[in-house]
């Protein structure tokens, strides 16, 4: 099965209201993506937060983004998304 994981998603996971990590270790054999407009999307959301939110969200989507693999084996640099 193939998973496109929506931003609003990502939100909720990082409000809690999701347990995004245990879907994910639940789905180990299923391909699972991040369209690279919901990275930039969320990338900006956290550009756009006040420091002490900017600083939690930015580690949470760094460490969100080691599940999804990127595209041509590429990491993606955070700062450079949606800039």
């Amino acid at each position: 099965m193939a998973y496109l994981i929506a931003a609003d998603v990502i939100i909720h996971a990082e409000r809690g209201k999701v347990d995004l990590d245990a879907w994910l270790r639940a789905h180990p054999g299923d391909e699972v993506r991040l369209a690279a407009i919901t990275v930039a999307e969320l990338w900006r959301s956290t550009e756009r937060a006040t420091a002490p939110q900017r600083t939690i969200r930015q580690r949470y989507l760094e460490r969100l983004l080691q599940w999804f693999p990127m595209p041509r084996g590429q990491p993606l640099s955070m700062p450079a998304c949606g800039r």
